[in-house]
């Protein structure tokens, strides 16, 4: 008659199958390879990997990126003047254009630049105002770009005496959605 060869469990010290990997009977693995791959934390470790790493791609994607309002002081406009004409061929609208050049010297490339100029008579007196988001300025880094807002003007060139030029807001290029 054969007898079939046991091991004892290190644990509770019953008999167990040779080729048994845990104790049927306490549950302890019985090498420490086993005991290695087929704990809890040998598939939660990963998990917690992949979550991180879906968690950074997810922040990177929709990030806002750097909020203008920390660097407003570093976007100007410069090189600005106001310029007078028509535009349209049938009805010859009076119009009034500022060009310039935008300058950043932040270490942030902006896009989406919204522009505000507004207008004032020899008093001082506002006497109209316009902004400009219709176009995509993109201003690099450490680097100007050209601009020009231009629109129809509700009063006489001669009103029009003197002007200022801000820059209201703009997005971090780098931004995602």
């Amino acid at each position: 008659m054969e007898t079939e060869s046991t091991n004892v469990c290190k644990m509770c010290y019953m008999n167990i199958s040779p080729k048994a990997k845990k104790c049927p009977y306490c549950q302890h693995f019985q090498n420490k390879w086993s005991m290695v791959v087929f704990h809890p934390l040998f598939a939660v470790i990963p998990m917690v990997i992949v979550f991180a790493a879906m968690g950074t791609m997810f922040q990177t994607t929709f990030s806002e990126g750097e909020p203008f309002s920390l660097h407003s002081n570093a976007v100007s406009a410069v090189e600005t003047k106001m310029v007078f004409g028509v535009s349209g061929c049938e009805h010859q609208s009076p119009t009034v254009a500022i060009l310039g050049k935008i300058q950043n010297d932040s270490p942030v490339s902006w896009e989406d630049v919204k522009i505000e100029a507004t207008f004032f008579d020899e008093d001082g007196t506002l006497i109209d105002a316009t902004q400009k988001e219709k176009y995509s300025f993109m201003v690099a880094s450490k680097d100007a770009s050209t601009f020009k807002l231009s629109f129809k003007r509700e009063f006489p060139e001669e009103q029009y005496d003197s002007f200022k030029v801000r820059i209201i807001s703009a997005k971090d290029e780098k931004k995602r959605f």
